[in-house]
């Protein structure tokens, strides 16, 4: 029963990267769970395409990732209608209405390369597994790729 669920909360997540070399251990299925595509190493290829100019707006950065409980094109509208400007801040969070978790994204410092940096700080949150799994909260560190973000850290 874990499996199904493990991979029913998976699902639409393909094509991040599950090459961890060789001095990284495979996830669990309770991290699988827990994070996602958010695991160190990984690439997490853009769910709406973000231009470089994008980056300036929190909410273009936020729409770019699988943090929605929706599509992004189901949530873009609603996200512009009910949440403050994501351009002049430093710290953004995503309207949250129950169903959808009070996700932050925070600017962080650009790399060395002049890359963009963000963090992701997600709520705990309650999967409903066999044994009523509950995961805490949890953090990660992105960088800016052609088409997508690099998971640097996970906390």
């Amino acid at each position: 029963m874990i499996p199904l669920v493990a991979s029913l909360l998976v699902v639409g997540f393909p094509s991040c990267s599950t090459d961890l070399g060789k001095d990284r251990q495979a996830s669990s299925s309770e991290s699988a769970l827990k994070l996602g595509p958010f695991r160190q190493g990984n690439f997490i290829p853009d769910e709406k395409p973000l231009k470089a100019e994008d980056t300036t707006d929190l909410r273009e950065v936020a729409l770019s990732l699988p943090i929605w409980e929706s599509s992004w094109k189901s949530s873009e509208e609603w996200v512009y209608m009910n949440s403050k400007d994501g351009r002049r801040v430093d710290q953004w969070t995503n309207p949250a209405d129950g169903a959808q978790h009070a996700v932050t994204i925070k600017r962080l410092a650009k790399s060395s390369e002049g890359l963009t940096r963000v963090g992701v700080f997600h709520p705990s949150l309650k999967v409903f597994t066999p044994d009523g799994g509950r995961y805490g909260s949890w953090s990660a560190v992105l960088e800016r790729r052609t088409g997508g973000w690099f998971v640097e850290s996970v906390d």
